[in-house]
């Protein structure tokens, strides 16, 4: 449960201000009044060219921040459509600024090319590399069950989610492995088929590949432990420790693209890719 990439937030809130610098920026190039090139926009300009400059921009802003497919591609869109009409503009106007037409150009150029980044696509069209979106995992001391190999193992149940377990187990497990797993909270029994998805010293995490008697009925307990105040893996940072965290990675020439954060296991919550699987059974 991290803070969202920044860079992406940074340039969502661009977009959803944008209409107001716009208007500062033209009421200052045509020397009239803030007010007065309001009123001009109400009663004189292009109504769909309001829309353009003046909403579209805070829609698309607000897109880039539900990290969704569509939103993706609308932002692509509204970005190649923004720079047309930047061009149009300068073009027909003989009072727009030449070095502002080439700013904003590079600006949104810089933008565009930013989202078309493998790393900045792959979290708006994988939703399993959202981290920010993972699950909450808590921490408890459970045994659990592990059959393996027709060999039957102990361990014990570190912290838990919705989606898996991080375990620690007398044996290695590699990753990728399908096994059975036991295991008994809140006097409700769980048999779940599950896959290794990591390991680390802190244990093996698995991944819950299918869970009896249902999902459901292991999601209310994940539940009760929300509600009865077991402590969470880890707690979501306040957003200046994270913006302060950001910047100093920013200094060592890191933190422009998102990257996925494996510290607290987040592909707990994804199952492996089906490539993997592949080479795997191979």
């Amino acid at each position: 449960m991290k803070v969202k990439p920044w860079p992406i937030l940074i340039i969502a809130f661009i977009h959803i201000f944008a209409p107001v610098f716009n208007i500062l920026w033209s009421a200052e190039i045509n020397h009239i009044s803030v007010y007065d090139y309001c009123e001009y926009l109400f009663y004189n300009n292009n109504f769909v060219q309001n829309i353009f400059w003046f909403v579209l921009p805070v829609i698309a802003g607000l897109s880039i921040l539900k990290f969704r497919k569509w939103s993706y591609f609308l932002i692509l869109a509204f970005t190649f459509s923004f720079s047309i009409l930047l061009l149009k503009d300068y073009v027909s106007s003989v009072a727009f600024p030449f070095h502002f037409f080439i700013f904003a150009e590079a600006v949104n150029l810089i933008v565009f090319s930013y989202f078309l980044h493998p790393a900045v696509r792959n979290v708006y069209l994988n939703k399993n590399l959202r981290w920010w979106e993972q699950k909450p995992r808590y921490l408890i001391e459970h045994p659990i069950q592990l059959k393996y190999k027709e060999a039957i193992y102990e361990g014990q149940i570190k912290n838990i989610s919705e989606g898996g377990c991080l375990i620690q187990l007398g044996v290695p497990i590699d990753r990728l492995e399908r096994f059975m797993v036991s295991f008994e909270i809140f006097q409700r029994k769980f048999h779940a088929e599950s896959q290794a998805v990591f390991g680390s010293s802190e244990g093996i995490g698995i991944f819950f590949l299918n869970i009896h008697p249902s999902q459901n009925e292991f999601n209310k307990v994940i539940d009760q432990l929300a509600n009865q105040g077991y402590p969470l893996r880890s707690q979501p940072p306040k957003w200046t420790e994270s913006f302060s965290v950001w910047v100093k990675a920013l200094i060592r020439g890191k933190g422009f693209i998102p990257q996925l954060d494996t510290k607290d296991s987040v592909v707990i919550r994804s199952s492996p890719h089906t490539s993997e699987l592949k080479k795997k059974n191979e």
